[in-house]
């Protein structure tokens, strides 16, 4: 079978940040047992249904430095007995800088992870408490020296721009601290200001949103700054030093296969999309045993939506994707409609495209969106 990764969610939190829309729970850490036996079952079912190892391991949250080290060695342990822990593995654990004691990090480190990803946002005080972090500057930079302390030579700076009220120099400010650290990869995601959120009430009650036309500068600027420091920027919010790029990430982006377990896990698997519970006891309730067959809808993926994730995923990459790949999902020649749109796009700066390949430029990926729909229509209505 291919290449594929697993995804295990960890939802636990503290407190909710402000802009947060992922599946956390703030109120159920004397349940973190019953929450790894249901992981303990969904590994199990899997493990009878999947006989390679995956490629790739990634711990996400919620606050996965949370779940507590008698919980987290069992959950490892058992992942180790069903699948295999290799070198050649890459395990991810995401990381808030008040949360990453040099004792977590050390178990981590002791049970097989080999890359961080920790969770910044920006080095500004006022920005930080406008999300409602619970850390401030000082705790992310210390965060740095005790992943570096620990033995992590894999490790990435989550940051965000596009924050209420952020200038584009207290954003070029926060790259050259980050830069300072010298991570080997760093994530730069625009802030998406959800309805009802504290953050976006904030911004709205201070009429401070930011404009797209700031967002956009403050997008090509990163880009800028990191290609000038050796960063790649491989993937339209991720860049990192030669060798570093999240090999789980790429999987996504590549069309590799994925299961997603835990509370919210989404998966594509057998050319499947299937979701887990987003609600705690539903998803226990669906867990509490190894089930027979999955204890959720499975919904097969149509040809439209393998054009529509080949089209879009990759060009979220730098390298985007051979047109031959593409003629092969189609079944048919893209046609001259298609090289025309290509044309078009690279006369406005759009792509780096030749007669083999079409990737996106940075200007480009700031309208990704138009340009995969343009793209699809056009080979939708050849298809027709």
């Amino acid at each position: 079978m291919s290449d594929f990764g697993v995804y295990i969610h960890l939802p636990f939190c503290l407190s909710r940040c402000g802009y947060c829309d992922f599946s956390v729970v703030t109120d159920k850490d004397d349940s973190q047992s019953a929450y790894v036996s249901a992981l303990e079952n969904e590994l199990e079912f899997w493990r009878e249904r999947v006989i390679d190892a995956p490629i790739s391991l990634y711990f996400g949250g919620g606050t996965p430095s949370r779940l507590r080290p008698e919980f987290w060695t069992r959950l490892i342990e058992k992942f180790a007995d069903l699948f295999g822990l290799t070198p050649e593995m890459e395990i991810s654990c995401e990381a808030n800088p008040e949360s990453a004691s040099a004792e977590i990090l050390s178990l981590w480190k002791d049970s097989g992870v080999n890359r961080i990803s920790l969770g910044v946002q920006t080095f500004r005080p006022e920005h930080l408490s406008n999300l409602d972090r619970r850390h401030d500057p000082q705790e992310a930079i210390a965060a740095v020296e005790r992943i570096r302390e620990a033995g992590f030579d894999n490790w990435s700076l989550d940051l965000i721009y596009g924050l209420p009220g952020q200038t584009l120099d207290e954003w070029k400010a926060d790259l050259k601290i980050a830069l300072s650290l010298e991570p080997p990869h760093l994530s730069f995601y625009n802030l998406i200001l959800h309805p009802g959120h504290p953050t976006t009430e904030k911004a709205e009650a201070a009429m401070t949103p930011n404009s797209e036309d700031i967002q956009s500068e403050m997008f090509l600027l990163a880009c800028e700054t990191l290609q000038s420091n050796g960063f790649e920027v491989y993937e339209l919010s991720n860049a990192a030093k030669p060798g570093r790029a999240c090999r789980h990430n790429l999987l996504y982006w590549r069309g590799g296969e994925w299961l997603g377990l835990g509370m919210s896990g989404s998966s594509f698997f057998w050319k499947s999309y299937f979701h887990n519970p987003k609600v705690w006891p539903i998803y226990l309730n669906a867990w509490e045993s190894v089930p027979s067959d999955l204890p959720f809808k499975v919904k097969q993926a149509s040809w439209e939506a393998q054009l529509l994730d080949f089209v879009m995923l990759r060009l979220r990459t730098s390298e985007g994707f051979m047109i031959a790949e593409l003629e092969d999902l189609l079944g048919r020649n893209v046609g001259i409609d298609f090289r025309r749109l290509l044309l078009e796009m690279k006369n406005h700066g759009y792509t780096q495209s030749d007669e083999d390949r079409v990737a996106l430029t940075p200007p480009g990926w700031l309208v990704h969106s138009e340009i995969t729909s343009r793209i699809l229509e056009c080979l939708l209505r050849k298809e027709a």
